[in-house]
């Protein structure tokens, strides 16, 4: 069994190492402050927030069954009215996913329309290609709009802070005067025409003033002296409003720091089955092979640990002050009196696990990571309290705002892959389109898996492990693998041609340099706990005790590579150089380990 606290220690996009930066002036051309009259155009609010699992939500606990709501023990919540009020007062999608649960090429998907490989930006650090249009240039562009981005961007590549410098590189957004390339600040101040950044064992120079100059708080504020400027001005505007908490380390200030002391969190029902191993998680959840050999001590220790209790309590915490900052922005707009004509969009650019299936973060295609918050309010068209059952995904977000605000386009990239549902959010008679896919994959050159979702259906195809089907409407948890149920074949060829097309047609890295199980083998050593009072698995078998275990009751079948109990070639197919074959079609490859295991009987190893 896996190493639980070796993996909840990995966080692929935490920067634990801060330093000073500089505000950038606003060297906005000429053109970009002349503006067209407002006439009817909404302005735009979209708050992004970093690693934010939507069951923290209450308005998403609404929408849950009580043991998917409730997943750190009976009545285990933070309270957010607020970001409610956002979801009564609007429209709240049930299936939005980020494309890929990882934060640079999340964003890059959310601001341009593409997936993550056709914008520079395949993976954290890296910059988003400048001659490719963002919706943010559109609106300035073509239609008139004062844009701003303020707080963390993370695509200009691996500067850090990143305060004022690629001046050039504002992908649309006239002022970025407090956008930082990355880092995870905890406290900003500015000082001589500058902006420095502190983590939190400097607490203590902001003793008194914590409200104004912990990040969330001091973003917020300036988000509010940009729409003060706006409506002084009269013109329409679009700001990105990018909060990078509630994101690690859970570290927040009084007095949401103590807020939740009192609670005491439980294990998720799936971190306990992904220790005990039956099931077992699919292998592209762990990527070391370490084995906790007594479980049950093991999950009370850990449950009971300071390390998990304090992490989950701060997490509250941040989305707890998360929240209050949301009421603070919507009281504004609404003295402002442009509340009525102002989109506001609450979003993340991934989500955290936060335990579940024995690990924290994301990069992952579970609900946790990869499903992600998604809220629009829009009083003037939006009709109070929809909910959107209809799966979408960030790739969509920039073609659907810019038709909802009306915004023409000269643009191009934001037909390739997007789809408008902007009618969907405007119309009341328009059904939610169930057949509708969405695709996810795991970003970067060397990508672990890809997924197609559809009406509560998951295919996961890895390069490490079988292909998976999960059925959220039968199994919410994620822990079962219904690839192999006959009830839902029709389904699974469905998920299975449309994930093919759109990984050949957009070339995705899944497929390149590696050979993977498009369907399952025949013959193969179950993940899962050996089914007798021994405890232990397949793996653990030493070669000399092969025979001696093997005639164990229920061993023979369950490893049955180890055991060499079946020598049955598989029907179905492999990915070999990027094509599918079947095992007629791999004589010649049969040195490689997958074909020797899809096809033991023509590979002649059994």
């Amino acid at each position: 069994m896996k190493n639980l606290v070796s993996l909840i220690l990995v966080i692929t996009c935490l920067a634990p190492n801060f330093a000073q930066g500089q505000l950038e002036r606003n060297n906005g051309s000429p053109q970009d402050n002349q503006t067209e009259p407002k006439k009817d155009k909404p302005n735009l609010i979209m708050v992004l927030v970093d690693e934010h699992s939507f069951r923290t939500l209450g308005c998403y606990r609404e929408l849950l069954p009580y043991d998917q709501a409730y997943i750190w023990g009976d009545g285990i919540a933070v309270e957010t009215p607020n970001i409610d009020a956002l979801a009564h007062e609007g429209a709240l999608y049930k299936n939005f996913y980020t494309v890929a649960p990882l934060c640079t090429p999340s964003r890059a998907s959310f601001f341009t329309g593409l997936y993550p490989q056709d914008t520079g930006a395949t993976k954290n650090h890296e910059p988003l290609s400048e001659d490719i249009p963002t919706f943010a240039e559109v609106l300035r562009a073509d239609n008139g709009y004062y844009t701003g981005f303020l707080g963390k961007f993370h695509l200009n590549g691996d500067e850090k802070p990143g305060w004022g410098k690629r001046r050039d590189k504002r992908h649309g957004f006239i002022e970025t005067k407090f956008r930082y390339n990355r880092g995870h600040w905890k406290f900003f101040e500015r000082s001589n025409g500058k902006v420095i950044g502190y983590e939190w064992r400097d607490k203590d120079k902001f003793k008194g003033r914590h409200e104004q100059n912990y990040a969330t708080d001091f973003l917020f504020n300036r988000g509010l002296e940009f729409i003060n400027r706006q409506v002084r001005m009269d013109r329409p505007f679009a700001m990105v409003l990018s909060i990078a908490d509630p994101h690690a380390p859970n570290i927040v200030r009084l007095p949401y720091a103590n807020m939740y002391d009192d609670m005491h969190f439980q294990l998720p029902h799936t971190a306990k089955v992904a220790v005990r191993g039956n099931p077992s998680v699919p292998r592209w959840q762990y990527t070391d092979g370490d084995i906790v050999p007594e479980a049950e001590e093991y999950l009370e220790a850990y449950e009971n640990s300071e390390f998990f209790q304090n992490h989950l309590q701060n997490y509250f915490g941040m989305v707890k002050c998360l929240d209050d900052n949301i009421g603070k922005l919507m009281a504004h707009l609404k003295e402002k009196h442009i509340d009525e004509n102002t989109i506001v969009v609450f979003t993340s650019d991934h989500g955290d696990q936060l335990g579940e299936h024995g690990k924290l973060n994301k990069g992952k295609p579970y609900e946790a990571s990869a499903g992600i918050p998604f809220i629009v309010r829009y009083p003037q068209k939006i009709k109070p309290g929809k909910v959107i059952d209809t799966t979408y995904s960030s790739v969509d977000f920039a073609k659907t705002i810019l038709s909802l605000m009306n915004a023409r386009s000269k643009k191009t990239n934001f037909d390739s892959y997007g789809i408008d549902g902007s009618r969907e959010l405007l119309e009341d008679d328009v059904p939610a389109k169930l057949n509708q896919i969405r695709f996810l994959y795991d970003a970067g050159k060397k990508a672990r898996w890809a997924a197609a979702v559809m009406d509560g259906f998951k295919l996961v195809i890895s390069r490490n492990d079988v292909p998976w089907l999960f059925n959220l409407k039968e199994d919410p948890h994620e822990i079962f693998n219904y690839y192999n149920d006959p009830k839902f074949s029709e389904i699974l060829v469905y998920l299975q041609d449309a994930l093919l097309a759109e990984i050949k047609e957009h070339k995705w890295p899944i497929f390149k340099n590696q050979s993977l199980y498009w369907d399952p083998p025949v013959c193969k050593d179950s993940n899962d706990v050996i089914p007798i009072a021994a405890k232990g698995y397949c793996s653990e078998i030493q070669e000399d005790q092969v025979e001696k275990h093997c005639q164990l009751p229920g061993v023979f079948d369950h490893c049955q590579i180890t055991c060499n109990s079946c020598c049955e070639d598989s029907i179905g197919k492999v990915v070999i150089d990027k094509e599918l074959k079947a095992c007629e079609d791999l004589e010649e490859h049969c040195s490689n380990a997958k074909v020797k295991r899809f096809c033991p009987k023509m590979c002649n190893i059994c």
